[in-house]
């Protein structure tokens, strides 16, 4: 339960800290229309989450640590769920939201959502997304020391420090991104 409640308690600072930056710099402070744009992020921020709940319940259901997954949800246990999967996420190195492909994807949807969408909600999930990608990215350097698991479909092995510039970079997009609002 910790384990969980620590996770959820990273993304969310780094999420409001990004976007208290994003609503200073742009004057949002005084228009509750923005309420849209923080909701998109904090819904965006978890949304990647699910990943490692399909991936034990219907990708992998064989594997151990699934089936435990399969047996508290069909107890309606969820605080241990949500506990177990954030404390086994390490053991998921196939999941299809935590991947390069995907993040390179959803970059390419980011960028035109931003620039053409108009939809405050969109925006905010979209940065919201993009903010959890920099948060599990950066853990997964101190962690492991590497970000191998989000290449994993390419020849790619990037050392410590390629690894870090890689993540600085894909900090920059995102502020980038953020400032183009």
């Amino acid at each position: 339960m910790k384990l969980m409640k620590r996770e959820a308690a990273i993304h969310l600072t780094s999420l409001v800290l990004f976007f208290l930056f994003l609503s200073l710099l742009k004057g949002w402070y005084t228009d509750f229309r923005f309420l849209w744009f923080w909701l998109g992020g904090i819904f965006g921020a978890f949304l990647l989450d699910i990943d490692h709940l399909v991936y034990s319940l219907f990708l992998n259901p064989h594997e151990l640590t699934s089936q435990r997954v399969a047996h508290l949800v069909k107890q309606r246990r969820f605080q241990e769920t949500a506990d177990l999967l954030a404390r086994t996420k390490h053991e998921r190195t196939k999941v299809i939201l935590h991947s390069i492909e995907f993040e390179a994807v959803f970059l390419i949807l980011a960028l035109f959502v931003i620039t053409s969408s108009g939809s405050l909600f969109g925006v905010g999930l979209v940065l919201g997304v993009m903010t959890h990608f920099l948060v599990d990215q950066f853990f997964d350097l101190q962690s492991l020391g590497h970000l191998n698991n989000w290449f994993r479909q390419f020849p790619i092995r990037l050392e410590k420090k390629d690894a870090t510039l890689f993540w600085i970079g894909s900090v920059l997009v995102v502020l980038l991104l953020g400032v183009m609002l």
